[in-house]
């Protein structure tokens, strides 16, 4: 019988690597909001982006807009310039990420066929594609 506020070795466990993953995201809290801020003026000033090229970039945009859509009472993805803040990250925390989320965006134009590009298929299409790769190191570093 486990007695009242009893704490097992699991819930301690859990409860601290919560703790620890909390931490972690303060304490780097900062410095996304600095990439962040770097990532508003890059998309501001209209230029071109640092690490990305245009079709990795797309792709990734849309990609992003599957994770984080539009709706009725707030901007997705696209609209926010999170593919800013992606070419940003790249520079930084996401050192050496490039090649991995260049080769899944180009798995996900092969998924999407011959005469198309995953960027430009209908969103419910993505949304199929993106199932396929949900657990491949691409789609989990999005």
């Amino acid at each position: 019988m486990k007695k009242a506020g009893h704490l097992s070795r699991r819930s301690f466990i859990s409860s601290a690597s919560g703790l620890f993953g909390s931490s972690l995201i303060a304490s780097q809290w900062p410095a996304y909001l600095a990439l962040a801020s770097a990532a508003c003026r890059r998309r501001e000033a209209g230029g071109d982006f640092a690490h990305l090229d245009p079709h990795t970039a797309q792709t990734l945009e849309a990609v992003a807009e599957q994770i984080i859509p539009a709706d009725d009472a707030s901007s997705g993805a696209r609209d926010a310039g999170v593919i800013w803040f992606i070419d940003e990250w790249l520079a930084g925390p996401g050192q050496g990420a490039l090649s991995l989320l260049a080769g899944g965006a180009d798995e996900l134009d092969a998924l999407a066929g011959e005469q198309n590009r995953f960027s430009e298929l209908p969103f419910e299409e993505q949304t199929r594609a993106l199932k396929v790769v949900e657990n491949k190191p691409y789609f989990l570093t999005m």
